[in-house]
């Protein structure tokens, strides 16, 4: 039954660490389309946008993205002003994944919140941001 339960514990422990090399890929093609992918060519894909006419919370991002990735910083805020944020956020998972997939763990800090109470987090701000991003809109 232990030795059960410990073969069970270790295949649980490599499936939650095989999502990093996932992510690591996933992660640096949006850094590198990015890079590469001019948003001007692309047609609205915003469904949000196309039946409210108002922009969606990540509206602007992409060519926001695309303006960090050419080091055009204040053409990217002007596109989004939480990109470089957005964008610092997409580089941190990108270096924890790359870590992690090579077996390289990080030491624990003290600070006690978990990956969902993060991605909560930073849905709201995002959220209240794009509230008020377009109430100003509306009243102006």
């Amino acid at each position: 039954m232990k030795v059960w339960l410990l073969k069970r514990i270790n295949l649980i422990e490599s499936r939650r660490y095989s999502i990093y090399p996932v992510m690591f890929a996933a992660l640096s093609g949006v850094l590198v389309v990015s890079r590469f992918l001019e948003p001007t060519t692309l047609p609205e894909l915003c469904l949000f946008k196309i039946i409210t006419g108002l922009d969606c919370m990540f509206c602007g991002l992409t060519r926001a993205f695309h303006a960090i990735s050419n080091g055009h910083i204040q053409v990217a805020i002007n596109f989004h002003p939480l990109a470089p944020l957005a964008y610092l956020l997409v580089l941190f998972h990108l270096v924890l994944a790359g870590l992690r997939s090579f077996g390289i763990a990080l030491p624990r800090t003290q600070l006690r919140v978990s990956p969902m109470q993060m991605f909560y987090a930073t849905f709201a701000f995002f959220t209240a941001f794009w509230i008020i991003r377009n109430l100003v809109l509306i009243l102006l």
